[in-house]
């Protein structure tokens, strides 16, 4: 059974996305939570700020995107 799901390469691409968005759903809890603890960034002595949840959306694509990208490459393809 598991050995027949592994030949499917539909069943590894979305094996492959469904941890990519794991990893880019615990990347932004993580991130807004412990990293930013829910203050905002600011820039240039305040003349450019990006809002907690901004900041970690950009960590926690950019985690996804590279777990993606590597788990798609290795075990898809």
């Amino acid at each position: 059974m598991i050995r027949k799901l592994y030949h499917n390469k539909v069943m590894r691409y979305a094996f492959a996305a469904g941890l990519a968005t794991f990893v880019d759903v615990i990347a932004y809890y993580i991130s807004f939570h412990f990293i930013l603890q829910k203050t905002d960034l600011q820039f240039f002595d305040d003349a450019l700020t990006v809002s907690a949840p901004i900041a970690s959306l950009g960590i926690s694509y950019t985690c996804g995107l590279i777990t993606n990208f590597t788990v798609t490459k290795l075990f898809v393809f």
